[in-house]
């Protein structure tokens, strides 16, 4: 029977490819570091591959006005693109066309977002919209994404999200997918006691 670190790696591996939870059970031999490792060299293939490609849509991006760049990204490039192209644009400008978006696509966005070019982006989110979009997150179960983006978020925005988020469980699941465990210790500290 896998660890708890290797279960959590291996979610967030099938998580990552699209797979249901448990098809990478022929996986569950590696150690979790060896699982980690594999994971951030999927995370490279599939959104390395085609940066330059993402590149070039964001520059081209910039020369468009605001609410006609937001309706195509809604209507043409949907949340996969938008994901892809997300972190090579200046973080004010991504973030002008975040605040821009339907909760209910961005959060397919942010399922979609790599966590490397993103985290700055993410950082930039106001706390009232990273509330928002926990809340979708948490109602679809998508609590990989979440832990994800541990790192990322400000801790302002990480209380807020705990006030909000009632179900003690689910917090201690999302911690499960957290990318460096050590920021946990500083969100335990901004629970009350009772929690």
């Amino acid at each position: 029977m896998p660890s708890l670190a290797q279960r959590a790696e291996l979610l967030k591996l099938a998580r990552l490819l699209g797979e249901p939870a448990g098809s990478l059970h022929e996986l569950e031999a590696l150690p979790a570091p060896a699982l980690r490792e594999l994971r951030h060299a999927a995370t490279a293939a599939l959104f390395d591959a085609e940066r330059r490609r993402f590149i070039g849509m964001a520059n081209a991006s910039r020369m468009l006005p605001l609410p006609l760049l937001v309706k195509i990204i809604e209507r043409a490039f949907g949340p996969l693109l938008c994901a892809r192209t997300a972190g090579m644009l200046p973080v004010e400008r991504a973030s002008a066309v975040a605040e821009r978006l339907e909760t209910g696509f961005l959060t397919d966005t942010c399922i979609e977002l790599d966590p490397r070019s993103a985290a700055e982006l993410v950082a930039s989110f106001p706390v009232e919209r990273v509330v928002e979009i926990a809340r979708e997150l948490v109602r679809r179960g998508e609590l990989v994404t979440m832990g994800r983006f541990i790192d990322s978020v400000t801790l302002d925005a990480i209380a807020a999200v705990m006030a909000a988020i009632e179900d003690d469980a689910v917090l201690l699941k999302v911690s499960f997918f957290a990318e460096e465990v050590s920021r946990l210790n500083e969100i335990v500290e901004l629970l009350p006691p009772a929690r």
